[in-house]
């Protein structure tokens, strides 16, 4: 179903997983979240980042705060899901999140929608992992190959340079030894 959103474009639902320069999120749309980042990929990556190194170990604070009878820590922390979740374009998540944070609110939390937390947070941040590193490996390595690139154009230049200069030096001796030849040959004979 289509609902009209902001701009009059047609709001359409999160695609299950989506890609962006090589980027991928599983239930997840990272258009809205680099846009949010000014089209800034660096910028996205740095926040995929952050989360990854954060919200590890949020589901375990959640079941700790709930074992504690500590029902707000819980409720802050699923909230707290939720805002980083949506803010890297991670929907499923951020759903998810929002609806452990409601059920912590209302006492209504169980161990399957726990459980389903944990699993959805783990595969998005196994899969950001994953995506980061592999992220890491090709900027290395374009930039490896930019260097050669670079280096090698150096190196062209110089020998460029070089051929340019023995050309220039074999004319210079070529037409030293012409005009020296012509001096001997055009001066004129004594009377």
């Amino acid at each position: 179903p289509e609902k009209p959103g902001a701009g009059g474009r047609k709001w359409q639902p999160a695609r299950p997983e989506f890609a962006l320069h090589g980027l991928t999120i599983p239930g997840g749309d990272v258009a809205p979240a680099l846009r949010g980042c000014g089209q800034n990929l660096d910028l996205y990556r740095r926040l995929l980042q952050i989360f990854v190194d954060s919200a590890a170990s949020t589901p375990d604070k959640i079941r700790l705060a709930l074992a504690k009878g500590d029902r707000g820590t819980a409720e802050r922390e699923a909230h707290t899901m939720r805002g980083a979740a949506g803010n890297i374009g991670a929907t499923t998540l951020a759903a998810v999140s929002t609806e452990l944070e409601l059920a912590i609110e209302k006492s209504q939390e169980n161990e399957a929608l726990i459980q389903k937390f944990t699993a959805a947070s783990a595969e998005l941040i196994n899969a950001l992992k994953q995506a980061l590193e592999e992220q890491a490996a090709k900027v290395a390595t374009e930039a490896a190959t930019e260097e050669a690139h670079k280096a090698a154009a150096r190196a062209a230049d110089a020998a460029e340079a070089a051929q340019v200069c023995a050309t220039r030096r074999h004319r210079l001796e070529e037409a030293g030894r012409e005009a020296r030849h012509e001096s001997t040959t055009t001066r004129p004979s004594k009377p």
